[in-house]
């Protein structure tokens, strides 16, 4: 069926629309942060196993805080970890894409200014952009 219009369905073109562009450049950007991870812990890994240490800090700080809960963790706190993980991760992406411009940010999100401030002090992204 691929992008095609299926009993009131919007294809997926539709749905990015013109995110498109913005979505390959995410892509992009993770591959080559991937790669550039992969080939330091290549240099720096003793044995055949790659562990978080050998990473940059910026993968290793992502591993940290994206690894998966403790089995003994509720459901409550393992949603509240990925509802956190996942509101970093968008507002890390959307002020690239807005150069840091925490306006134009909140206008492209569709929320108030102040709401973009407060996430990026919460997620304690001040002064990375």
């Amino acid at each position: 069926m691929g992008l095609a219009y299926v009993s009131g369905m919007r294809s997926l073109r539709d749905v990015i629309g013109g995110n498109l562009q913005a979505v390959a450049v995410q892509a992009a950007d993770r591959v080559t942060m991937l790669v550039q991870g992969e080939e330091r812990a290549s240099v720096l890994v003793d044995g055949p196993t790659v562990m978080s240490t050998h990473l940059p800090d910026r993968l290793q700080a992502l591993a940290d805080r994206d690894s998966v809960p403790a089995e003994s963790a509720s459901f409550k706190q393992a949603k509240q970890q990925a509802v956190e993980s996942f509101e970093r991760n968008f507002l890390i992406d959307l002020l690239k894409r807005n150069e840091g411009h925490m306006s134009n940010a909140a206008r492209e999100a569709g929320v108030d200014r102040k709401t973009i401030e407060r996430m990026v002090k919460k997620h304690g992204l001040r002064g990375m952009f």
